[in-house]
């Protein structure tokens, strides 16, 4: 039985322990967890500018990269506030139990390693999204009734007098 494995990461270090991997018949990629699509991810792993090019093949699938017949599972669309979450928001996460647990609390988002290597998207709905969507809207938009603070320069512009030509 093959060994399962998931990468937090997919960086140089990560696309670099999935070449190697990939080379072992008894290891299985089975995840890919970082904070872009799987179509971007795809090409990152095939042109690598530092590892060179992979000789075989790589395409890219809605939510999976799939490397010489092996798929690979890109799991950030299926947790729909991770793929509307700013980077800074997704690069911010804790780990749980030992690692089976990862939380995001700014996005209030959970993932177990057991669900995911099982396959399983969040279980979140339409109608709870769109809330949470209409709210973090609200929630990044400026109070009406404050106006932005006006930079010294324009201040300054203001005070200058106007010579009619």
């Amino acid at each position: 039985m093959a060994t399962r494995v998931g990468i937090n990461g997919f960086g140089r270090i990560g696309r670099l322990v999935t070449r190697v991997a990939l080379t072992y018949k008894d290891v299985e990629i089975v995840a890919v967890n970082d904070i872009t699509d799987a179509p971007t991810l795809a090409h990152l792993f095939k042109y690598d500018s530092i590892h060179g090019i992979w000789k075989g093949t790589v395409q890219a699938q809605d939510s999976s990269i799939v490397v010489d017949g092996r798929t690979i599972i890109v799991p950030l669309a299926w947790f729909p506030r991770l793929w509307h979450g700013t980077p800074q928001e997704r690069s911010h996460f804790e780990v749980f139990g030992g690692g089976a647990y990862l939380h995001w609390p700014d996005l209030d988002e959970d993932l177990t390693v057991a669900g995911l290597l099982a396959g399983r998207p969040s279980g979140e709905t339409p109608r709870s999204l769109e809330k949470w969507l209409v709210s973090r809207k609200a929630k990044q938009r400026p109070p009406p009734d404050r106006r932005p603070q006006s930079n010294r320069a324009l201040q300054a512009a203001k005070r200058r007098p106007r010579l009619n030509a």
